[in-house]
């Protein structure tokens, strides 16, 4: 089970990172927390949308294909079957 916070540390330990990262992350505004006393809580959404933008856009299927002249898929597609 997901926890729906979790601390510092906990998080420094699931992502195998050193505490001073996850706490310079959160400094720099990467990592959204919530400040309780002198602790940090992060919200769960918060480590998804982080993993998210982290992963960068999706490209789309054809993308890959995009500036390739007509011969060379050509030339691929008969080395390939």
């Amino acid at each position: 089970m997901i926890p729906e916070t979790f601390s510092v540390d906990q998080l420094a330990t699931v992502w195998e990172i050193n505490r001073a990262t996850v706490l310079q992350m959160i400094r720099d505004g990467r990592l959204h927390a919530v400040r309780v006393g002198r602790s940090y809580r992060i919200p769960a959404e918060s480590v998804s949308a982080f993993l998210q933008s982290a992963r960068g856009p999706e490209k789309p299927a054809h993308a890959s294909v995009a500036g390739v002249s007509a011969a060379t898929r050509r030339r691929y597609a008969r080395k390939a079957s």
